[in-house]
């Protein structure tokens, strides 16, 4: 079975959750627990590390002798990856994550190893269950744009009433051709 915990919020809230629900299941197997939401700027994923994991462009492996058990999320916003991951079982996992396209690193927690510009290696001993983080673009991967939605305006409503909402953060400018 699947669920996800919603916290805080009301009936009213859940129904309109369910209704528009913006996550879909990548994977549920004894190796991995993925889901994305559907707009594609965040990918999270429960590791249990049985055989390596591979994304698009990302593989999670345990290395071996390790504790694979670990908690992955991937944001994305603009070009701009950020990895934050975690061993929900303290069992000091060490999971080597390669990705398709070269990495540049904008910043890391010390925890984290640059092994190449496509392979970093996570040590979770000793962090108690703290997330480590790295940040990081990609060569060769187009960025996720996600464009802001408009609120309803009725006929004869300026359209400076409708207010935009959601969508990438960032700075947009005009090329020329």
């Amino acid at each position: 079975y699947l669920y996800v915990t919603l916290p805080g919020m009301s009936v009213e809230e859940i129904k309109d959750y369910a209704a528009n629900n913006s996550l879909e299941v990548v994977e549920s197997s004894k190796n991995a627990h993925v889901i994305k939401y559907r707009n594609g700027n965040v990918l999270a994923i429960n590791y249990w590390g049985t055989e390596p994991y591979k994304t698009d462009w990302l593989t999670l492996d345990a290395e071996e002798g390790s504790s694979p058990a670990s908690s992955v999320i991937v944001t994305e916003d603009v070009g701009v990856y950020t990895l934050s991951i975690t061993d929900p079982n303290y069992a000091d996992a060490k999971v080597r994550l390669t990705s398709d396209c070269a990495m540049n690193v904008l910043s890391k927690d010390d925890a984290i190893t640059v092994v190449d510009e496509n392979t970093i290696l996570v040590d979770t001993t000793d962090v108690g269950g703290h997330s480590l983080q790295i940040s990081f673009t990609l060569e060769g991967k187009e960025p996720t744009i996600i464009w802001p939605a408009a609120q309803d305006i009725s006929y004869g409503q300026k359209l400076a009433d409708s207010q935009l909402a959601g969508g990438s953060t960032g700075t947009f400018v005009w090329a020329e051709p």
